[in-house]
């Protein structure tokens, strides 16, 4: 039995060693997109709602700037985002059981991928809720001349009304 516990800890130790010293990728370019949209008061628990974006992509004039070719481009990757009120008061979080936000082909709006998230979002008030950023490439979404962004917010309670900013950062990899 003690022989297992050695064998372990010697496996978990090369395996923190091997995962800890991968240096992390720098990203070589940024994209912002900034959204706001009205969460309508009285919203039924038994649905969701959602709210689509048709949104121009910012790949190529941030290739340009940045002096790359979007064959150079390995990967873009959701890298923070977050839902705020638009004039900084206070909003119960806690009246959504779930927040998603998907990336779509505007061209086929079946393909879709999850780019963020909160899964159940924070029974709390306040101004700001900060989403988990996915983990999947969409550089194919960002290729295209427009793409669509859908926000998915799942009802915990009857909704009251608020503005709220969303904010998308990407970050761009060449490597």
């Amino acid at each position: 039995m003690m022989v297992m516990h050695k064998l372990f800890a010697i496996i978990l130790l090369f395996f923190v060693l091997f995962t800890g010293c991968q240096k992390k990728k720098t990203p070589v370019f940024v994209l912002e997109y900034p959204f706001n949209f009205e969460v309508p008061g009285g919203l039924s628990t038994f649905k969701r709602y959602s709210k689509m974006f048709r949104v121009q992509s910012a790949l190529n004039t941030a290739l340009q700037a940045n002096k790359l070719s979007l064959e150079q481009v390995q990967q873009v990757l959701s890298h923070e985002m977050w839902l705020e009120t638009t004039d900084g008061g206070v909003y119960n979080y806690g009246n959504f059981s779930e927040i998603n936000v998907y990336i779509l082909d505007s061209n086929d709006p079946n393909k879709r991928i999850e780019i963020g998230y909160v899964q159940p979002a924070v029974n709390e008030k306040g101004h700001i809720i900060r989403l988990l950023p996915g983990t999947a490439n969409v550089l194919k979404y960002m290729k295209e001349p427009f793409f669509n962004i859908e926000i998915v917010l799942t009802l915990r309670r009857i909704s009251s009304y608020t503005q709220q900013h969303m904010f998308l950062k990407f970050s761009g990899f060449t490597e």
